[in-house]
């Protein structure tokens, strides 16, 4: 367990960093947007009761979710300190009653929310690439899904070919192929942090 606390601390610290600018960076890339719409859309039919979101970042979703569902709950985890400061300030700007949002990873979802099953529970933009070992996590979201609920849960893929096509057309050959090694640094250009893509 000291191993996975050493791992979330450098993940915690790699997003407080990115915190700062991430949302201004997404509301830049028109590609991200259509990624999100169309992962809300698969989303919509699952939305009711209560609602988890692993690796909420700005909150966009949760937000997103709790504005357009007056009548669910819309909870929310991540690891980042930074991404936690954000949303609850935005969350409080759009004066959300039923959105709520704690700092933690997967393991911590019992802890977080006590006696609380998810009639769905989601993750956008690949929050599941950094967590400690991907092969404990059925269990903690299977532990508190109810028995009819549902998850749209998405990763960051090894052979996402503009990831490999962008960088090969500007000779970045290291960027073009970083996807396809055991560990992949991220997305930042400037930044290394430790998780895994997969296929």
């Amino acid at each position: 367990m000291e191993e996975a606390n050493k791992y979330y601390n450098k993940v915690n610290e790699y997003y407080t960093q990115d915190s700062r600018n991430f949302e201004s960076r997404y509301w830049d890339n028109m590609t991200l947007q259509q990624i999100r719409e169309s992962f809300r859309k698969e989303s919509e039919k699952y939305v009711k009761g209560n609602v988890l979101e692993i690796g909420f970042g700005p909150g966009l979703d949760v937000i997103y979710f709790a504005k357009n569902n007056p009548g669910v709950m819309v909870h929310g985890i991540d690891i980042s300190e930074g991404m936690h400061s954000w949303s609850s300030k935005e969350i409080k700007k759009a004066t959300l009653s039923n959105a709520i949002v704690k700092i933690g990873s997967v393991e911590d979802i019992e802890t977080l929310f006590p006696n609380t099953k998810f009639d769905f529970i989601y993750v956008y933009f690949g929050a599941l690439n950094t967590v400690e070992n991907i092969n404990t996590i059925p269990s903690f979201l299977e532990n508190v899904l109810n028995k009819d609920g549902a998850m749209v849960l998405t990763f960051v893929n090894k052979w996402y070919i503009m990831g490999i096509l962008k960088p090969l057309a500007k000779l970045k050959f290291k960027t073009a192929f970083k996807r396809l090694q055991s560990t992949w640094g991220g997305y930042s250009p400037v930044k290394f942090l430790a998780s895994k893509c997969y296929s």
